[in-house]
């Protein structure tokens, strides 16, 4: 079987690039199979990397060129309405409270008539019993040309945490179904002490009007892993990277829930 991986660069914005990529296999009688696509949103930067740098604009020459354009803009528009709804910046509306509401009222023991005694539900898991976590010193080994520490050798950690993750919550192995966002926030410098913390997550995921929740479905898992660079002098911490990863199981898994209304707050996910 052959395989064919293509790139276009659907539209540039200042310093943005909207990026898509496709991995087609080809098949012995020639038919084609769509294998993998990506989306990226990458910025330019000057030599020093310490600022962005302003790209050529695309000129389309044809229709063809204009839709494929347009995709590139709505990508970047996308992302930056999902930046200023952010439940970081923005409190839930009212059909997210119903729904979180609606999960808060199944852990409730209706007999003792009190918030305070909880129960969880059958084939239930707490959204606290679902994490794992790591520490990694950060070596120039793994630095890029900036000196800084490379992309891909932070997504490699984040996906073998969140994949040992998904297989204890699961009991057994996993595979990967899709990478779903990946934001890198902050450079990671050499020497850093970098905290990843992985979460098997429930939240609210806001597609056009309508509003989905999403954790475990069946033999589906969501997880996040959280990244952040701690300074060991001062103990404060800084967010490098947020990743998203579904992961499939060969069987049905637990559904998480969360036991409080904070707890929920901050694994949402717009």
């Amino acid at each position: 079987m052959n395989s064919e991986l293509r790139g276009t660069l659907r539209k540039t914005l200042a310093s943005l690039h909207s990026i898509t990529s496709y991995l087609l296999r080809y098949k012995i009688q020639g038919s084609r199979v769509d294998f993998l696509s990506a989306k990226f949103i990458t910025v330019s930067r000057d030599p020093s990397g310490e600022r962005p740098s302003p790209n050529v604009p695309l000129k389309a020459t044809s229709s063809k060129e204009e839709e494929i354009i347009g995709k590139g803009l709505a990508a970047c528009q996308t992302r930056r309405l999902k930046e200023e709804r952010s439940l970081l910046r923005t409190q839930p509306n009212e059909e997210e409270r119903y729904i979180l509401h609606e999960f808060f009222l199944k852990t409730i023991d209706r007999k003792n008539h009190s918030f305070r005694h909880r129960v969880l539900p059958p084939n239930h898991v707490w959204l606290d019993d679902a994490k794992l976590k790591n520490a990694v010193i950060c070596f120039p080994i793994d630095r890029n040309v900036y000196n800084k520490i490379f992309g891909g050798y932070l997504m490699r950690l984040a996906f073998e945490l969140a994949w040992s993750n998904a297989a204890m919550y699961a009991r057994g192995r996993v595979s990967i179904v899709a990478v779903d966002d990946i934001m890198f926030r902050k450079s990671v410098e050499i020497g850093s002490l970098l905290l990843l913390s992985s979460q098997v997550v429930f939240y609210l995921r806001k597609l056009q009007m309508s509003l989905q929740v999403c954790y475990t479905v069946g033999d589906r898992m969501e997880l996040s892993v959280h990244a952040e660079v701690l300074n060991v002098g001062t103990d404060t911490r800084v967010t490098a990277d947020t990743f998203y990863f579904m992961f499939k199981a060969d069987h049905d898994v637990p559904l998480v829930v969360p036991k409080t209304y904070a707890v929920t707050d901050c694994v949402l996910k717009d």
